[in-house]
């Protein structure tokens, strides 16, 4: 067990998600209380605006096949689950995904399964048919940022078509560059949606396409 398991909270309370006809109530903490919590374990300003594009966009997840990558509590993809076929709503980090757990049996989703999920190319393999990847924050820590660009080519290569999603604030100019420059060597870009300007930070909306 890690140090930090034992300062770790667990004081989940449920979260309340309003947006045209969606209404939601998931786990999770309102704000961190000690330096160990886990940001995942938080609803942060990118996965509601990411949520809110899903509903304003419903029709292209609509009997879809969906993955939420970082998912933290899992509000994007548990939105999304109003509308898709499947979706897997996975984390990395075991302590974030047995939250996500606590989310699913709470909303009784049949169409949702929660994993746990570290990124990678062999890693990516587990799912089959995916046809449209989320993420709210996903790019943050720079250490992650292969490990997210294998995912990406991964599934790029099972399937040729698929669609990224994903949100976020800018925190470092290094990262944004890099990320930009895998992704291009991947023959992808990222694609301004949207830049929500409501919050301290602005929240970017993007998708990822073939270039």
């Amino acid at each position: 067990m890690d140090l930090g398991d034992f300062f770790v909270s667990e004081d989940y309370k449920l979260s309340e998600f309003k947006y045209k006809d969606v209404e939601l109530k998931l786990y999770s903490l309102h704000s961190a209380t000690t330096d160990f919590d886990l940001t995942g374990q938080i609803i942060w300003p990118s996965a509601i605006e990411l949520s809110k594009f899903i509903i304003g966009n419903k029709q292209i997840f609509e009997n879809k096949t969906v993955l939420e990558i970082g998912a933290g509590a899992g509000l994007s993809g548990f939105v999304c689950a109003k509308y898709s076929k499947l979706v897997y709503i996975t984390d990395g980090n075991e302590k974030v995904q047995e939250l996500i757990e606590k989310n699913v049996q709470h909303l009784k989703l049949q169409n949702v399964q929660s994993q746990l999920f570290q990124w990678g190319y062999e890693e990516s393999k587990q799912f089959k048919d995916i046809d449209i990847i989320i993420g709210a924050d996903v790019i943050f820590w720079q250490q992650s940022l292969m490990p997210l660009i294998k995912t990406i080519e991964q599934f790029s290569e099972s399937n040729k078509n698929i669609q990224i999603y994903i949100s976020g604030s800018k925190r470092s100019q290094q990262t944004e560059e890099q990320i930009d420059q895998e992704l291009g060597k991947l023959q992808k870009q990222r694609n301004i949606i949207q830049i929500i300007k409501e919050y301290n930070q602005d929240v970017y909306l993007y998708n990822i396409q073939n270039i």
